[in-house]
């Protein structure tokens, strides 16, 4: 018994003496110093129950707490494509809007659900609140697949915390993109409270495919964003008064539907998963967690490929991002005047005959050109693409053709036109070949050059490329073998380019387009990449 009881003392003595890990109120007078010194980086701060406790050895020795609200798009219930309800994992289930529901695609990643925002706008509104009370110290995680990247003078509303107030004194919004930085969109956050109302933004552009997106309000008020495994930038400024969360927005704004802002303001593509701690500002190390388990979940990764990571080939590339609907702004899922290059050539498409929306592909918005009102004066390419007269180029699309006019008795030159120029030097087309659909280019060198496969089928997506590599012409479909014509000379300078159309004669392209790659140069690895790229976005053979 004496033994136990010294033990017993040598054991009390030691717990009384071992150091505590430390805790600090808000108000604490080196809280401020603290933050300018960098401790954001490496601790957590929990104003939820009034305290910052650092670290002991670990990044949170009690773990991260569960989120203040969290969804997940595989809990969301439709009825058919449409909406219903959307259950929330933590925190106050979603109801979508009548007229304005979500919707459900075949579109997944790894297997998992993505909610489906469509370009004609959508949104979701709280059925309570998120936390009782007032805050301001904030995390806001999400894993979302855009339409959309650049654009001028919109937003693109991924989340508004309008606690059911007109007023921008007690609202928050949290941006896919933000015109707040030389007049273009950029990653941006606004808060709204008594005596401050303001936008931070970071000059980073958004991104238009599956990715990670943070914005973190820090206690010292500057704001983090993060995407991917990258922190993309802070702002800096006053911490804001704290507000009210009893009422949020998901997918667009505030107002009653019929009178809201444009739904060119509103976010258009897919929510995979939402995460909001309120009052809790995670750590750099903690936000890498996330990132960790959510891109590993839905199946991506921080470094995916886009063509422009070979940008000095590149001449245009055509995705989801740049549409423009008729009279300015993004498109809405109307109709289309302009389509911006996704490079940074300045280069884009437009036209003044409107085409419209077409169908999905792979869950991914298309444009539709036919033979009738939508496409008929073509879209001109803005500027000029130098692998026009140049030794070498590649291009490649997805298309989904709808109807075909031409046969093998049309000249190759004037057959239905994915893609082609003014003054009759090249064409992409398709044309029934003996009732076989089918795919040519024309190539003009000193006299007609062509190549022609089968391996399209109407109404499915396939992916098409042509290229020249200086001594021989090919085309591949699909994950076909490529034809080729050797020594068919280099192209001869050709004029403005069309897409849905060619030279004035030529048949117009009745179908859907999705995206174009144009190199002024036939680099076998950047052609690879390009190809896996656009097989895996759209899935289609490559």
């Amino acid at each position: 018994m004496r033994l136990f009881g010294a033990l017993l003392a040598v054991a009390i003595v030691a717990a009384c003496t071992e150091p505590r890990a430390q805790s600090i109120t808000r108000d604490a007078p080196d809280a401020a110093l603290r933050f300018e010194q960098g401790d954001f980086m490496s601790r957590r701060y929990n104003f939820r129950d009034g305290r910052r406790s650092l670290p002991t050895g670990t990044a949170s020795a009690a773990g991260l707490r569960a989120p203040d609200h969290e969804l997940r798009g595989d809990d969301a219930i439709f009825s058919g494509s449409t909406m219903t309800s959307w259950p929330a994992v933590h925190g106050p289930s979603m109801t979508p809007v009548a007229t304005r529901e979500p919707q459900l695609t075949a579109l997944r990643a790894n297997g998992h659900i993505g909610v489906r925002f469509p370009s004609s706008g959508a949104r979701c509104e709280s059925t309570g609140a998120i936390i009782p009370g007032t805050a301001i110290v904030h995390t806001k995680i999400w894993v979302i697949d855009p339409d959309h990247r650049a654009g001028l003078a919109n937003r693109r509303y991924l989340e508004y915390v309008d606690n059911n107030s007109t007023s921008a004194d007690v609202h928050l919004v949290f941006a896919h993109s933000a015109n707040q930085v030389a007049g273009f969109n950029r990653i941006g956050a606004f808060y709204g409270s008594d005596h401050l109302v303001t936008w931070r933004n970071v000059n980073v552009l958004p991104e238009n495919r599956l990715h990670f997106f943070a914005s973190v309000l820090d206690p010292d008020g500057s704001t983090r964003f993060y995407r991917n495994r990258t922190l993309a930038g802070t702002a800096t400024g006053i911490l804001p008064d704290p507000i009210s969360w009893s009422h949020t927005v998901i997918g667009g704004s505030y107002q009653n539907v019929g009178s809201e802002s444009s739904v060119s303001e509103w976010f258009s593509g897919y929510i995979y998963h939402s995460k909001t701690w309120v009052d809790t500002a995670l750590t750099e190390e903690e936000i890498f967690d996330q990132f960790d388990t959510l891109s590993a979940t839905y199946g991506f990764t921080a470094s995916d490929y886009r063509p422009d990571t070979n940008s000095s080939s590149l001449t245009l590339w055509l995705d989801s991002s740049g549409k423009r609907k008729n009279g300015g702004g993004l498109f809405d899922g109307t109709t289309v005047s302009q389509w911006d290059g996704g490079d940074a050539t300045g280069r884009y498409i437009s036209s003044s005959t409107y085409p419209d929306e077409g169908g999905y592909i792979n869950g991914r918005p298309t444009l539709r050109t036919d033979a009738n009102n939508h496409f008929a004066g073509g879209y001109n390419v803005q500027g000029t693409l130098s692998a026009a007269s140049g030794a070498a180029y590649s291009l490649m699309t997805v298309v989904t053709p709808k109807a075909i006019t031409s046969t093998q008795a049309t000249a190759v030159d004037m057959r239905d036109s994915i893609f082609g120029d003014v003054g009759d030097y090249f064409t992409l087309g398709v044309y029934s070949n003996s009732g076989t659909p089918s795919v040519s280019l024309y190539h003009w060198s000193t006299g007609s050059r062509s190549v022609s496969d089968s391996g399209i089928a109407i109404d499915t997506p396939v992916l098409i490329h042509v290229w020249y590599d200086g001594s021989a012409l090919y085309l591949r479909v699909g994950d076909r073998t490529a034809v080729s014509y050797a020594a068919p000379g280099n192209l001869s300078a050709a004029g403005n380019f069309r897409l849905g159309w060619g030279n004035n004669s030529a048949a117009k392209f009745d179908g859907d387009i999705a995206e174009v790659i144009f190199r002024n140069a036939s680099n076998t690895t950047h052609m690879d990449q390009d190809r896996a790229y656009l097989g895996a976005l759209y899935s289609v053979a490559y």
